[in-house]
C-alpha cells in the first residue's frame, strides 16, 4: 500500500472540511435527566455517512506508511480487517510495527482475534520452529502470541476462505446454513410480492460475493442446493405445498428463474452466477496484482507453476465457457467497416489471456481492454441453451413455450368497471386502477405490480392467484370454479359481477 492517497479522494476534501472544521456537538443525557453537550473533536462524527471513509483513508496513511519498511510483505486492507501475506518471520515484525503505529491514532491489533496461516504446514500436527520461536518470544516479553491455525486450519482474507478442501467446505456449508435460517425468518411475511422481494434478497449478499472468489467446481454445488432451497421456499409460501413433479413443474422453475423481459419471475440461478462471477474477479485480481510493486507477488505470476495451478486452469475453464457461450475475442471482432455489423456493439469482448496472466510493464500505461461486467456475462451463459438448459426458454414445453410468449408481448384490456355501488366500492379500495393510461396495461410478469401511488398489496390467496397464472399451474389454495378462474370467494372480494372479477 502506498503511504500517500490515490488522487481520487481529494474530490471528498470539501465535504470534510465542511463537517469537520469545528468540534461536532454531542448531545448527553444525564442520569439526572439534564442535558450536556460535549465538544467531540476526536474521530467521524457519529451518523455520518462518510464515517466508514474517512475511517479507511486514516487507516490508509498508517499502514502505507509503515509497510513501505517491508517490502517483501503485502497488506490487503477490508475497512479495519487487515490481512498481511509474506514469509513468516517478515509478516510478523510488521504486524508488531503495525501494532505500534496504530496506537497513536488510539487504535490497536487484538492477537486474540487474529490468526497464521501457513499453507505449507497446514496438513502438520505442530507449527513449524519459526513460529514456535516467536511463540516463546511473545511469552517472555508477557504479550499475547498471534494463535496458529493448526492442523486442517485456514483463513478468512477479505471475507474470502483460504486454507483445504475441508476449511473451504465448512465455510460455503455455513454459507448454505445462513441462507435456510434468512429464509426460514421471511416464511412468516403475509404479502407475497415482499416476501418474494425479500426471498432474493437472501441470495444476493450472502452467497454472491463468495462465488467471485473460490473455484466453481468448489461453489456450483452448492449454489445448485441453494438454488434448489429458493424455488422450494417460494413453492412453500405461495401455495403451502410444492407442485406436482412434471412437465408443468419443469415449466414453471424454468419460467420462474427466466429474466422478465423473457416472461419470467427474472430469479436468477447462482449455479449459472458461479463461473461469470469467477472469471470477472479474477480477471480484475490479476490486472491489479500484476501491476503492484510487490515483487515476490510478481514472481509467483510469472512462474510456470502459477500457470498451471488448479486456480489457473479454472480460471481458463471460465473463460472458455463464456467463449462457447458467444463471447469474442478481440481478435475475432467483425471488421466495422464491412455491413451487417450491427452486433458489434452488443457483443461481449473478453480481453486477451496474455494480458491478463502476463500483465505489462506495472509502470507502463493502463491496459486499454475493459474487463466485462460480471451481470452481462452472467445473462450470456443464461441464454445458452447448451449450458444453461435448465434455465432457458427453449426448454419450456409447447404449452410453456407459448405461455411465456404471450406474457412477454401481452397488452392486457381492462374491462370497464362497473357503475353503481359496487364500482364505487371497487374504486375506493383498488384506487390503483385510476393510474393505468387508457384502460390498457403492457407487461411483463412483475413490471406491473408497482404502481406510482406504491406497491399493490398481495395477500397470500391474491398471490397465489397472480404466481398460479403467471407460471401456469394450477393453484391449490383455490377451489375451480366451472369457469375455470381458481377464484376463492373467501377473499373478502366482491364477487357479485364474476365476469368482471374473472376479466
Amino acid at each position: 500500500i502506498p503511504p500517500s492517497l490515490p488522487r481520487i479522494y481529494c474530490a471528498h476534501l470539501p465535504s470534510v472540511r465542511a463537517h469537520y472544521s469545528g468540534p461536532a456537538r454531542l448531545a448527553m443525557i444525564e442520569t439526572d435527566g439534564g442535558l450536556r453537550t460535549v465538544l467531540c473533536t476526536t474521530g467521524v462524527q457519529q451518523g455520518d455517512v462518510q464515517g466508514t471513509l474517512l475511517f479507511s483513508i486514516a487507516l490508509h496513511s498508517v499502514v502505507g506508511t509503515v509497510m513501505a519498511d517491508f517490502p517483501d510483505v503485502m497488506a490487503s486492507l477490508y475497512a479495519d480487517n487487515i490481512s498481511l501475506t509474506g514469509s513468516t518471520d517478515s509478516i510478523l515484525r510488521a504486524a508488531k510495527a503495525l501494532e505500534q503505529a496504530l496506537l497513536e491514532i488510539s487504535l490497536s491489533l487484538n492477537p486474540a482475534d487474529s490468526s497464521l496461516y501457513i499453507p505449507t504446514f497446514h496438513a502438520a500436527p505442530a507449527p513449524p520452529q519459526v513460529y514456535t520461536d516467536y511463540a516463546d518470544r511473545c511469552e517472555r516479553a508477557g504479550e499475547t502470541a498471534v494463535p496458529w491455525v493448526g492442523q486442517g486450519g485456514g483463513v478468512k482474507v477479505l471475507g474470502f476462505p483460504i486454507g483445504p478442501a475441508d476449511y473451504v467446505n465448512q465455510f460455503l456449508q455455513r454459507k448454505k446454513a445462513a441462507i435456510a435460517h434468512e429464509l426460514a425468518c421471511v416464511s412468516h411475511l403475509d404479502d407475497g410480492l415482499v416476501h418474494f422481494h425479500v426471498m432474493r434478497l437472501c441470495t444476493n449478499h450472502t452467497l454472491r460475493y463468495t462465488l467471485r472468489c473460490l473455484l466453481p467446481e468448489s461453489t456450483q454445488a452448492i449454489a445448485r442446493e441453494v438454488d434448489g432451497m429458493i424455488w422450494e421456499a417460494f413453492q412453500q409460501h405461495t401455495w403451502g405445498e410444492g407442485i406436482v413433479a412434471g412437465q408443468a413443474h419443469d415449466d414453471a422453475l424454468i419460467q420462474f428463474r427466466l429474466p422478465s423481459p423473457q416472461g419470467g419471475f427474472g430469479v436468477d440461478p447462482l449455479e449459472s452466477v458461479a463461473p461469470a462471477a469467477f472469471y470477472q474477479a479474477t480477471s480484475v485480481a490479476l490486472r491489479v496484482l500484476g501491476r503492484s510493486a510487490f515483487l515476490p507477488l510478481q514472481n509467483i505470476l510469472a512462474s510456470s507453476a502459477f500457470r498451471a495451478s488448479p486456480f489457473m486452469k479454472a480460471y481458463v475453464a471460465a473463460r472458455n465457457l463464456l467463449l462457447d457461450c458467444g463471447a469474442v475475442e478481440r481478435d475475432d471482432l467483425p471488421d466495422p467497416a464491412q455491413p451487417n455489423n450491427d452486433d458489434r456493439a452488443r457483443t461481449i469482448i473478453l480481453p486477451p489471456l496474455d494480458e491478463i496472466i502476463h500483465p505489462p510493464d506495472p509502470l507502463g500505461p493502463e491496459p486499454t481492454s475493459i474487463i466485462p461486467d460480471q451481470h452481462d456475462l452472467t445473462l450470456l451463459i443464461r441464454a445458452s441453451a447448451q449450458h444453461s438448459p435448465r434455465y432457458h426458454a427453449s426448454t419450456l414445453s409447447h404449452d410453456g413455450e407459448e405461455r411465456v410468449k404471450h406474457l412477454r408481448t401481452a397488452t392486457v384490456p381492462l374491462a370497464p368497471l362497473p357503475s353503481g355501488p359496487q364500482g364505487a366500492s371497487l374504486w375506493a379500495n383498488y384506487p390503483e386502477l385510476a393510474l393505468i393510461p387508457s384502460g390498457v396495461v403492457n407487461h411483463t410478469p412483475l413490471s406491473f405490480l408497482s404502481l406510482p401511488t406504491g406497491p399493490i398489496a398481495f395477500p397470500t390467496l391474491a398471490w397465489a392467484a397472480f404466481a398460479s397464472l403467471t407460471l401456469g399451474v394450477p393453484n391449490p389454495r383455490a377451489p375451480a370454479y366451472a369457469c375455470g378462474c381458481h377464484l376463492d370467494r373467501s377473499s373478502g372480494i366482491n364477487h357479485t359481477s364474476h365476469d368482471h372479477t374473472c376479466q
